[in-house]
């Protein structure tokens, strides 16, 4: 489990220098490997800042070459990379992890009165994402009424959207935008307003 950590901290380390998008290196292979090695002269180098050493650096990216994510090219003693299509997908998915993690719910000045519920009943073939999308939910602070009804007084549309299409789970969750709830003095308590 370490080593795949490793290698998708490499992977996307290796999307940050590139600093130029990664479709470049797909439609102009050489020119993408040319513009690359004259951002990074050694690009081992630029690891070194993420506590990485060059056994392991080279280590994960011969794995992600041998995965199909990155292609390697040689000119003299230089050797630079670029990714294909493969590798591209994969980083952009562990970007969007990355976001999705980072995720946020801010407390606004002044709150507009409205509960954002949401109402899950998810099949037990997608357990994992279920219990997920609970401790998702929990993370962000939504309070849990019942096993499958969390409520949130701040969480924008936007955000509650994007757990759902995260999990893949969209056509089982369900949300609910009310500006009264039974209770609701008791949760105003709970949330502080």
């Amino acid at each position: 489990m370490k080593t795949k950590k490793i290698i998708n901290n490499i992977l996307i380390i290796a999307g940050e220098i590139a600093l130029i998008p990664a479709e470049a290196f797909l439609t102009t292979p050489y020119k993408g490997s040319q513009i690359f090695s004259g951002l990074v002269k050694d690009w081992r180098k630029a690891f070194d800042d993420y506590k990485y050493n060059a056994s392991t650096v080279n280590n994960s990216l011969e794995k992600l070459h041998q995965k199909g994510m990155i292609r390697f090219s040689y000119r003299g003693n230089d050797r630079t990379f670029r990714f294909t299509k493969k590798g591209i997908k994969k980083w952009q998915e562990l970007m969007r992890v990355g976001e999705f993690e980072a995720m946020q719910i801010k407390r606004p000045e002044k709150w507009d009165g409205k509960w954002r519920i949401i109402i899950f009943d998810i099949p037990d073939r997608k357990k994992k994402a279920r219990d997920a999308l609970r401790g998702r939910l929990k993370m962000l602070g939504f309070f849990q009424m019942q096993k499958s009804i969390f409520i949130h007084p701040y969480a924008s549309l936007e955000q509650i959207e994007a757990v759902r299409e995260f999990y893949s789970i969209k056509r089982h969750v369900k949300i609910i935008v009310t500006d009264f709830l039974e209770d609701g003095d008791k949760l105003k308590k709970y949330f502080d307003i």
